[in-house]
This record gives C-alpha cells, sequence and structure tokens, in this order.
C-alpha cells in the first residue's frame, strides 16, 4: 500500500482538540519568552560581552523579527483556532530557524543556546504523535550537530563541542520522549475522566428521571428546615400544583411537627398526616443523607391508603400460606366433629338440650370450614381468564343455574336484561364467583318479615357503560359501616368471615370491574357492577326482558 509523503507529515501531529490548542498556547507562550530573552540580551551592555560587533546589529535586527513573530503567533492561536495543523507546523519550523539563526549569531554552539530548544522539543512530544516528537528531535540535533561541524572545520570551535552537542542530542531525545509520555498518560486520563463524568452525568439523569417517576414524594430539606428541591409526586402530596407553583420553602404545620419530632427524638411516629385538604393522608419517613447532624435530610412521603393496602396484601398472602399448610389438619379433625354432631343428632335418646348443642356444634364446624375456604381462595387467586361474553345470555344461565342448586324458599328474584346483546369483557368463572357470593348475602342478610325479594338488572349509563345492579329489600347497613364492608375480616354478623365481600372486590378489580355499594339506611343494598371495557364496534339498542325466579 502507497503512502503519500504530504498525508504521513500531517499523520505525526495529534488530533485537533481543546487540550491540543491549549499545549499550542503553552508554546506559543514559551517562544514569545525567549523572544524578550534575546530582547533583553541584545539590546542591553551584555551583547557587547557575549557577541561581535560583526553580529550585534544582526542579532538586534533578529530579535525583533522573532518577537514580532511570536506575538503573531501567540494572536492567532487564541484568537483565531483555525489550521490547527499549519500553526503547528509553523510553530516547529519557526522554532528551527530561530535555532540556527540564534546560534550562528551568538557565537556558536558553545554560547550553550541550544539550551533555548529544550522547551520547543518538550512540546512536540505534547503536540506530535510519538514517531512526529522523536522526528523533531532528529532533525533538531542533526542541525546542532551540523552547526558543530561547520564550526570545527572552520577552526573556530574546539573537538570538545561535538561531545557537549551529542548530549544535547540526548537530552533533546529524553525531553521528546517524556513529553510524549506524559502526554499520552495524560490524555489517557482525561479520556478516564470525561467517561466517568458521562456516567455520572447518565446516572444523575437516570437518579432524575426514576425520582420524577416515582409514586412517592421526596422532599431535600437544608438548612433552616427549608425545602430545597422535591419532585413532581411531592406536589401531590402536598396538594400544590406543579404547573402553578414550582417553588414551595415551607413545610405543612402538621408535617413540620412530625420532623422536629424525628430531629429531636431520632423516632419516626409513622401517624397518617392530613397534609392539604385536597391530598390523601400520608404518612411521612425521614433519614439523612449524611452521618453528620448538619446533613441535609430527606423526607418519604406515602399514601396511607396504599401503605396500609399493602400490609392488607401481605396480612392475607401470609394468612393464605398458613392456611394452606395446616388446611389439612384442622379439617380431619373438623370433618371427624362435623360428622359426629351429625350422628349424635340422629340419636332418639338426646334431650331437646342436647340437641340444640349438637346444632351448635355443626354449625360453628360449617363456619370453620368456610372461613378456611375464603382464605385459602385468597391465597391461590389465579389471573383472570378475560374473554368477550353477552352478559345478558350469561345472566340467564347464571340465575337458572342458582335457583335449581339453592333453597329458594320465600325468596323471589327479579330479572332484567335487555332483549338485545350486551356485550362485555371478563373471566366468566370469577363473575360467577362475585355474583354467588352477592346473591347468597342478599338472602341472609336482605330478608324482610321472613321474605327475601332480590333485582338483578342491566342498565346503560350516559358513557355507554354497562351496570350489573344487584338489589335487595333488606334493612341495609349503617352508613359509619358502609365504607367497612369491602375491608377483609369485617363482618356485621357473628357467623360471617369477613372475607366475601373483600374476595368480590378483589376478583372485580382483576376483571378491571369496579364494584360500588350504593344504598340507603333501612331501604336494603344495592351493588353495583361496572363494566367499562366491552368490545368494539357495538352499538346498543332498546328493550328489556324479564324473568322472575
Amino acid at each position: 500500500m502507497s503512502h503519500h509523503p504530504i498525508r504521513d507529515v500531517f499523520d505525526i501531529i495529534r488530533a485537533e482538540d481543546d487540550n491540543a490548542w491549549q499545549a499550542l498556547d503553552y508554546l506559543n507562550l514559551y517562544r514569545f519568552f525567549v523572544s524578550m530573552l534575546l530582547i533583553t540580551i541584545c539590546y542591553t551592555p551584555i551583547a557587547e560581552e557575549i557577541l561581535n560587533p560583526d553580529q550585534l546589529q544582526g542579532a538586534r535586527l533578529y530579535s525583533l523579527l522573532h518577537t514580532l513573530l511570536s506575538i503573531n503567533l501567540v494572536f492567532v492561536a487564541r484568537r483565531i483556532k483555525r489550521s490547527f495543523t499549519l500553526q503547528v507546523i509553523l510553530s516547529f519550523i519557526t522554532d528551527l530557524t530561530t535555532l540556527v539563526v540564534m546560534i550562528r549569531q551568538m557565537g556558536g554552539v558553545d554560547s550553550g543556546a541550544g539550551v533555548l530548544m529544550i522547551g520547543s522539543v518538550m512540546m512536540s512530544g505534547v503536540l506530535l504523535k510519538r514517531k512526529g516528537a522523536m522526528f523533531y528531535a532528529a532533525i533538531t540535533s542533526l542541525l546542532m550537530i551540523w552547526l558543530s561541524t561547520l564550526e570545527l572545520l572552520n577552526a573556530n570551535a574546539p573537538l570538545s563541542d561535538i561531545t557537549s552537542t551529542g548530549t544535547l542530542g540526548i537530552v533533546y531525545f529524553t525531553v521528546a520522549m517524556i513529553g510524549s509520555i506524559l502526554s499520552r498518560r495524560t490524555m489517557e486520563s482525561e479520556t478516564i475522566a470525561t467517561q466517568s463524568a458521562e456516567r455520572l452525568l447518565d446516572m444523575q439523569r437516570l437518579n432524575e428521571l426514576i425520582v420524577e417517576q416515582m409514586n412517592n414524594g421526596i422532599l431535600l430539606i437544608k438548612a433552616h428546615n427549608n425545602i430545597h428541591l422535591l419532585n413532581h409526586a411531592a406536589f401531590h402530596f402536598l396538594g400544590r400544583d406543579p404547573g402553578t407553583e414550582s417553588v414551595i420553602h415551607q413545610m405543612p404545620e402538621p408535617l413540620m411537627a412530625e420532623y422536629q419530632h424525628w430531629s429531636t427524638t431520632g423516632m419516626q411516629r409513622g401517624h397518617p398526616l392530613q397534609l392539604s385538604p385536597t391530598a390523601p393522608e400520608t404518612i411521612a419517613r425521614f433519614a439523612r443523607l449524611g452521618i453528620r447532624d448538619t446533613s441535609d435530610r430527606l423526607i418519604f412521603l406515602e399514601d396511607a391508603g396504599l401503605v396500609s393496602e399493602r400490609a392488607q396484601q401481605i396480612a392475607l398472602v401470609s394468612l393464605g400460606k398458613l392456611s394452606a399448610t395446616i388446611a389439612h389438619e384442622i379439617r380431619n379433625p373438623l370433618a371427624a366433629i362435623s360428622h359426629s354432631a351429625q350422628l349424635l343428632a340422629e340419636s332418639t335418646k338426646l334431650s331437646d338440650s342436647d340437641i340444640r348443642l349438637s346444632s351448635i356444634i355443626g354449625k360453628h364446624c360449617r363456619r370453620m370450614n368456610d372461613i378456611i375456604e375464603n382464605v385459602l381462595q385468597l391465597a391461590r387467586q389465579k389471573d383472570a381468564d378475560i374473554e368477550p361474553m353477552d352478559l345478558g345470555m350469561w345472566l340467564r344461565d347464571f340465575i337458572q343455574e342458582f335457583t335449581e342448586t339453592q333453597n329458594l324458599t320465600n325468596t323471589h328474584i327479579d330479572l332484567k336484561v335487555p332483549d338485545y346483546p350486551t356485550p362485555v369483557i371478563a373471566d366468566s368463572s370469577q363473575l360467577q364467583q362475585v355474583l354467588w357470593n352477592l346473591l347468597q348475602n342478599a338472602m341472609r342478610h336482605g330478608a324482610v318479615d321472613g321474605q327475601t325479594s332480590i333485582l338483578i338488572a342491566l342498565e346503560h349509563t350516559d358513557l355507554d357503560e354497562i351496570d350489573l345492579v344487584v338489589a335487595d329489600q333488606g334493612p341495609g347497613i349503617a352508613d359509619d359501616l358502609a365504607e367497612q364492608i369491602f375491608q377483609p375480616f369485617f363482618t356485621t354478623c357473628d357467623d360471617g368471615s369477613g372475607l366475601g365481600l373483600y374476595l368480590c372486590q378483589q376478583l372485580c378489580t382483576a376483571n378491571r370491574i369496579q364494584l360500588t355499594l350504593q344504598q340507603r339506611e333501612g331501604q336494603g343494598c344495592t351493588f353495583v357492577l361496572r363494566f367499562n371495557h366491552r368490545p368494539a364496534n357495538h352499538q346498543p339498542t332498546s328493550g328489556y326482558h324479564n324473568s322472575e325466579a
């Protein structure tokens, strides 16, 4: 492969960057310092002692020209950052010319002028690649040897000047190598520092993005207990609008009181705080960024409702695993007790009080079995297998199955469904479990004077959503208890487990169905299952189909 000689010359110069321009500035400043030194020598009485009278005028003229050229190179390199390669070449040509003329004008090699080239040779190791620096050191050394040889041939110098010239050449090569090594290590260090800085910047941006996307609020507290930084979620917990108020300095009073208690005692109470009338209840947690007392503080704000829900989920999972472990051990003796109670109740020799006691035993055995079944059902709850279905047709089949398997004595079910298709998306098996539970609750708690009337209807909302309504005419639930019925283990009767409605809500959530209670005390309970997701391209019509069971 052929090489172009001019291209090879340019290839020995290092790549242009800010550090390369800075190194060129240093070389130009060094040259300016040399020119000032020459001016001092040539225009002071020192010149008459070290220079011949015939050379004095030429040396002064040369020192002035060299000074003007040095100033020009400094200006060009600092102000006009163009043609880096050309400026480097001109700089080193200027220095080589300086070497020849300066030695000739100052009386030869033995004047010591060659020492002034050490700085230029050193900078060649920075501005040129290693082979370029060695080439420049070689050119400089050859020029010194050439000048020394000329003086020797003209009998103007002793033979010992050759030895000193060779020593100076070794110095040139040494400083060129040192400059090259230092430059390479500096560039490697800068590369590592730049990569580390980029990684740190990427990490900082990633952290900022994660903090901004977190659901928990984060506040950075500095001196005087002022808020220095906060993420987007913190505005929500503080009841502020991040779009209209970008800076918040003062903490709300409830948060300040909790913060001061932690600062004084080091204890975190974890009480729910109402930081704003429009914000949810919040739990605040505190931490120091450093180990010193003067270190910045962090405040983490969490939704108290979500924390409570997670705690309930953990408790239910733990309870489910525990129940799954001991269910077999409980069921065996429980089945034996229940069977013995049944046999005992069939005996003709029992008194009325013994029969009542055996009935109580059987009743509580069934209750314990129901509790175990509900907890196990929560523990092994599977994901919803959602698929399109016609809700009206499915309800007719479900009511028929329910009436055939249940004892509906003194129970009346009124079913109202449209006579046109009502497509929804749900898991039919889980929906059956929910509706079965709701109907059993209505039969158990919705009786009035021994009669139970249940209404099941499909209704369309203004947003073209479908509501499945299950209503009874019983006494209903007290208003102060209505908000608690979907909580686990909450029950209003002695023989209930408190898990039925909670399980219904969990199954509805898995099917993206909104389950709510709409009731007025003394006028029965109305549960509404709202289906928000429906198959596309559905056009509702009108008309209802009524059936009774």
